[in-house]
């Protein structure tokens, strides 16, 4: 989670959009994957239950703050955005 001010967040997410692009990652990446095929389906099953639980939690606590979200999605981030008026503030 982050909060901050609105061009602090951009400094953030730039940076971070550079480590995720960096060519250093591919093997570390590629090691991933092999890691991942050997688990089973159990495993896979109780790490989404996990996820799932915590994007419920995650959506309870936008709902109450009335924050908008997307109830749609499905992944590991719930990306959630404060009101117009609060940009500049936060």
């Amino acid at each position: 989670m982050i909060a901050g001010k609105k061009a602090v967040i951009q400094n953030i997410i730039k940076a971070k959009n550079h480590m995720n692009s960096d060519m250093y990652l591919l093997p570390l990446q590629l090691d991933a994957i092999k890691a991942i095929q050997q688990q089973s389906k159990e495993w896979f099953q109780e790490l989404n239950a996990i996820y799932t639980k915590q994007r419920t939690f995650i959506w309870a606590i936008c709902d109450t703050l009335g924050l908008p979200y997307d109830h749609k999605s499905a992944g590991l981030f719930v990306w959630a955005k404060p009101p117009d008026s609060q940009d500049d503030k936060i």
